[in-house]
């Protein structure tokens, strides 16, 4: 599914009658079709469909051609028509993808616009339910924020995958759970969880003080019994504290698998810290690929204990500031210099070890040799590998599993500057929860690039953004999101003023012209004197579409001529259908003349239809 067209979900279990699911995978595999988003669409295919079958009725009237372009029809406006085609470029744009991508071939485009692509498609379907899997992936601040306000409107029944906990807090009313091998559900979001989690482990550990309680009372009754020679009564209470202990051992063994993931603290002597310690001082720094830049004469101070991150809208360069700042990109340029003595990691998106046929174990220990076995496979356990998943060769890891290993092996080096790419991606939301606690207890400064709400704010960064050529600093991420909104909105007004300054110049270019050369045409359709015959409404148009207000009038006229006519054709297919039930008792030609009439009306009038749209289509670009 995805990019492919619209097909139902078939899990192993039942949906409703005549339920259609869209579901948008984590990931989708690079094509190489020419065609492009807008092609893949049913509502393209629909109205080519159409196009094909209106030229085939050009050529040759026959019953069966007309029933067949009627249930094209038919498709063609349950689809949305050209509505439709507005929907997918407003949602395309606020998930942050130019619509020039749309139209283009599928090879051209990257896994984020594809994964953005498929997103907006499967959003304007008609489908009852919406499965997603991790939808935030590919997003911005700006597309996670719109999408999430999607989420919350829309009256489609969702089932989505998400480690993003504000996405879950704001669009959840439901929340299931995999806890050791088995599903738990309950009523309401990621916050609501939390407290009932909270409230079960108060329970669990009521239960396991009056196990425990019950467990030693037992076990002194029966000594008494014994010490009485009531050897049956000694027994009897055996049995029972036999039967608590494994009530304890059960109690203690759940508690044992929630806490059985990351659990690791990190901390910096006192020294490292100091907060007049300068770590990197960058002056005038630019990077260009060659292209022009992407930022340009930027300066930057990190102190020791810092924690800053760069966000951004996609594409705009945080990566490649993150990288630059690291050492690691040839393109960028400026002076850059780096405090005495700094050591500093890295935690990147894609992580490749120097040998791939090594264990995890053994990469621990070639890493850290002075780590015991026994401490080594402890380390990795809290790391979530568990057992004889250690002797797993690296080659054989997933993309999370290479995250999950390469973060210990960091957090074992204990560096002065973490430096780290979407760190959270990968994490399930156990593991995020005790990294960020970890990374809350690191007295080193940390530098990032991540679109985490709930992972910036806890760990309090301070925020360096991309709004537009500028790269500007914020106190926090919620400072950052009012700037962000304020600076769209100013470009939104920037850009409307401009498109109205450039109508008014084109207006008063055609009011020269018209008034040099009367004759001339209209921007808009001219419709011929055949054509208002065939339908005198067509003059209700407005003859002018140089000013906002009458293009929506024109729009507006338009949809409401070609629904009229649509009900025309549709009543002359009818009337059509009728003559030709009576064609077996007919006894003069007058019905063969009037049949053909009413088919050649109804040629006539759906190519008047389609004119109609491909005028509105082209007054919509």
């Amino acid at each position: 599914m995805g990019l492919e067209e619209s097909s139902s979900v078939n899990p192993p279990y039942e949906w409703g009658q005549d339920v259609l699911a869209e579901y948008l995978p984590q990931e989708i595999t690079q094509s190489r079709s020419q065609e492009s988003i807008i092609d893949l669409l049913p509502l393209r295919r629909a109205e080519q469909r159409m196009k094909e079958l209106s030229q085939a009725l050009a050529r040759a009237q026959s019953p069966a051609l007309l029933q067949s372009y009627n249930q094209a029809l038919a498709e063609f406006e349950s689809l949305g028509a050209y509505a439709a085609l507005d929907e997918i470029k407003i949602h395309a744009a606020a998930l942050g993808l130019a619509e020039e991508k749309l139209y283009a071939p599928i090879s051209t485009l990257s896994g984020g616009e594809m994964m953005r692509a498929a997103m907006a498609k499967i959003l304007c379907s008609r489908a009852d339910c919406l499965v997603l899997d991790e939808p935030t992936n590919h997003l911005d601040a700006d597309g996670i924020e719109w999408l999430e306000d999607f989420l919350q409107k829309t009256n489609k029944c969702l089932i989505f995958v998400s480690h993003d906990r504000s996405l879950i807090d704001a669009v959840a009313n439901r929340t299931v759970a995999i806890e050791a091998g088995k599903l738990i559900s309950h009523a309401g979001n990621y916050s609501d969880r939390l407290r009932w989690n909270a409230a079960r482990e108060h329970e669990r550990q009521l239960q396991l003080t009056k196990a425990e309680t019950e467990y030693r009372k037992e076990k002194e009754v029966a000594q008494t019994f014994l010490s009485h020679r009531n050897i049956s009564g000694y027994h009897s209470r055996l049995k029972k504290a036999d039967k608590l202990k494994s009530q304890i051992a059960e109690l203690q063994a759940l508690k044992l698998e929630e806490d059985r993931q990351l659990n690791f603290k990190l901390a910096r002597s006192e020294d490292s810290r100091r907060s007049d310690r300068v770590l990197m001082l960058g002056q005038k720094l630019s990077v260009d690929y060659g292209t022009g830049p992407l930022f340009k004469d930027f300066d930057f101070v990190l102190r020791a204990g810092q924690r800053i991150a760069i966000l951004g809208p996609n594409g705009c360069g945080k990566s490649s500031l993150l990288k630059g700042l690291a050492g690691e990109l040839k393109e960028f340029s400026g002076q850059l210099r780096y405090g005495h003595d700094l050591s500093m990691a890295s935690l990147e998106q894609r992580v490749s070890f120097s040998n791939e046929d090594r264990t995890l174990l053994a990469e621990v220990r070639f890493r850290f040799p002075e780590i015991p076995e026994a401490s080594a496979r402890a380390l990795l356990a809290r790391f979530a590998f568990y057992d004889i998943e250690v002797f797993k060769s690296l080659r054989q890891l997933s993309g999370g599993e290479r995250t999950r290993l390469n973060l210990l092996l960091i957090l074992l080096e204990q560096p002065d500057l973490l430096i780290l790419d979407e760190p959270t991606n990968h994490l399930d939301l156990k593991s995020k929860e005790v990294l960020e606690n970890a990374l809350e207890e690191f007295n080193g400064a940390l530098l990032c690039v991540s679109h985490d709400r709930h992972f910036l704010a806890k760990l309090d960064f301070e925020i360096l953004a991309f709004l537009g050529q500028k790269i500007e600093s914020f106190k926090d991420y919620q400072t950052y999101r009012k700037a962000s909104r304020r600076f769209r909105e100013e470009e939104r007004q920037l850009e409307l003023q401009e498109k109205s300054e450039a109508q008014a110049e084109r207006a008063t270019l055609t009011s020269t012209v018209k008034a040099e050369e009367p004759e001339s045409e209209s921007a808009i359709r001219q419709w011929s004197d055949a054509e208002l015959k065939l339908w005198p409404e067509l003059k209700t148009l407005p003859k002018s579409v140089q000013k906002a207000v009458e293009q929506r009038q024109y729009r507006a006229k338009a949809k409401i001529i070609s629904t009229e006519i649509l009900e025309t054709v549709d009543q002359l297919s009818s009337s059509a259908q009728e003559l030709e039930a009576r064609f077996t008792e007919a006894k003069s030609e007058a019905i063969y003349s009037e049949y053909a009439a009413i088919l050649e009306r109804e040629k006539a009038l759906t190519e008047l239809y389609f004119k109609l749209c491909e005028s509105l289509e082209s007054l919509q670009r």
